[in-house]
């Protein structure tokens, strides 16, 4: 009983400590802010590009999107199709999931990025 009183009377030290601190300073007047100005090229292949300028450190990012599809299969058109569906429906011995897993691993440039 003694020590479930001395407990109490801690924990009532310890908040009576807590509301005694002093309170944080007011904060200060918000600073302007700019967007970095961005200039923006158009290649004669039609690639597009935009330089933003931001820090000292130079920094790239890179994103590339190549929308051909069906483009590069000739008369076989229909042959990137089914590979994709019988990929998504996996095999008598692997399911789509183990088949994508060991295609990613046979390609270290894909490990990690996703």
């Amino acid at each position: 009983m003694r020590r479930l009183v001395a407990l109490a009377l801690a924990l009532a030290a310890g908040a009576a400590a807590a509301q005694a601190r002093e309170q944080p300073p007011a904060p200060g007047a918000p600073r302007d802010f700019q967007l970095p100005a961005r200039e923006t090229l158009e290649l004669p292949n039609g690639l597009s590009l935009t330089f933003i300028d931001y820090g000292a450190v130079p920094k790239v990012t890179v994103l590339a999107v190549v929308r051909t599809g069906n483009i590069d299969d000739g008369d076989a058109t229909w042959l990137a199709d089914v590979t994709v569906e019988m990929m998504k429906e996996g095999t008598a011995t692997r399911t789509a999931p183990a088949i994508a897993e060991a295609a990613a691993a046979t390609q270290p440039s894909l490990r990690g990025k996703r």
